[in-house]
């Protein structure tokens, strides 16, 4: 029912969705399960980037990577770059590339990717084009990022942020990570869930002796 419901709002706001890194963030407490980010990634990449281009589509396990998809970077890498965020700035400039360090948590979009070479191009919003041979793509240097989990998102920020709040995250789902994933909203957070789990992680603000908008936050809760 969660799931569904989360469907029906990426169905709905996608036709305002221009800039996929900047404009829209889906934040889970865990990778695995119905609501963590795997399934959310899923989902969210049938939505915002649908079809199956022929030739354009390199398979990793169960993940299928294709153009037009957010992805994160997971490893501090130096990869062979150009400057540039189109195709064709990659293919005008690729003879003159030069190395540079990707961090760890850099979201980008693909741009290109080769089904036979198993080999994918990634823009990123800092200005430049890395390249993904087959072996970083069977080292799982790449994943969607459609849907993150807080810890990837330090620092970064979205437009608008959906968070799903379960009791299915329950290990996990605290004061800190609530007061992280809501303050990576711009414009707009969107909780979908159980209320009562949003107020317990609320109140482990007195065990970590964090005071935040998420006290207030918890109150208006309770008198609604």
């Amino acid at each position: 029912e969660i799931l569904a419901f989360i469907e029906e709002k990426l169905v709905a706001i996608k036709p305002y969705i221009t800039d996929i890194i900047g404009d829209i963030q889906l934040i889970s407490p865990m990778r695995r399960g119905p609501l963590g980010t795997e399934s959310l990634n899923a989902l969210a990449q049938r939505i915002f980037n649908p079809g199956e281009p022929e030739g354009k589509m390199v398979n990793c396990g169960s993940v299928v990577f294709k153009p037009g998809d957010k992805v994160v970077h997971c490893q501090n890498k130096d990869l062979k770059v150009v400057s540039g965020a189109t195709l064709e700035d990659w293919q005008t400039r690729c003879f003159s590339a030069e190395t540079k360090r990707v961090f760890n948590g850099s979201i980008g979009v693909i741009i290109d990717a080769d089904s036979e070479a198993r080999e994918l191009l990634v823009a990123y919003p800092e200005g430049f084009i890395a390249k993904y041979d087959s072996l970083l793509m069977a080292a799982g240097i790449l994943e969607l990022a459609f849907s993150l989990t807080c810890h990837k998102l330090q620092g970064s920020a979205a437009r608008f942020v959906l968070i799903p709040v379960t009791s299915s995250h329950a290990m996990m789902l605290n004061a800190q990570l609530a007061y992280t994933g809501l303050t990576r909203a711009i414009s707009k957070a969107l909780l979908v869930g159980q209320k009562y789990m949003f107020e317990r992680a609320c109140k482990s603000l007195s065990d970590s002796r964090r005071y935040t908008v998420l006290e207030s936050l918890c109150q208006t809760a309770k008198r609604a």
